[in-house]
């Protein structure tokens, strides 16, 4: 996960404006209906900036394996950093979301919150086992 909201960053901060800000942050999303309190939450790891935006129509492309919105832009890369988010995301049973205008992006990394994490399990304290 740390791996894949850097590389939100890294982006951010290559196709932004010299000095311009970068926001990152991580927002509770919350499903209704359940009577299981955990059910249906995520979290979402947010980055958003200032550049220039997604073009209509590119926003599938930057999530495939080398596909770039314009490399003539002078901007270095692959086009394997934003695919590489998305395994991530899906390995963890999550998406990943894209707000884009003219003014900026944001980028989210949404995964969903169980009660009890995978593969975690909790074990006795010291008192209980005697």
């Amino acid at each position: 996960m740390t791996q894949a909201w850097l590389q939100l960053v890294d982006n951010a901060s290559k196709y932004s404006p010299e000095g311009s800000r970068v926001e990152i942050g991580s927002t509770e999303l919350a499903a209704g209906g359940s009577a299981d309190p955990s059910a249906g939450r995520s979290v979402e790891f947010w980055v958003a900036d200032a550049g220039s935006g997604i073009p209509a129509g590119a926003e599938g492309r930057i999530f495939e394996r080398f596909g770039r919105v314009d490399a003539g832009r002078g901007i270095r890369g692959s086009g394997l950093g934003l695919p590489i988010v998305k395994a991530i995301a899906a390995a963890h049973g999550g998406t990943v979301s894209l707000a884009s205008s003219p003014a900026g992006s944001r980028f989210g990394i949404i995964i969903p919150m169980t009660a009890t994490p995978a593969g975690f399990a909790p074990t006795a304290n010291a008192e209980e086992s005697s």
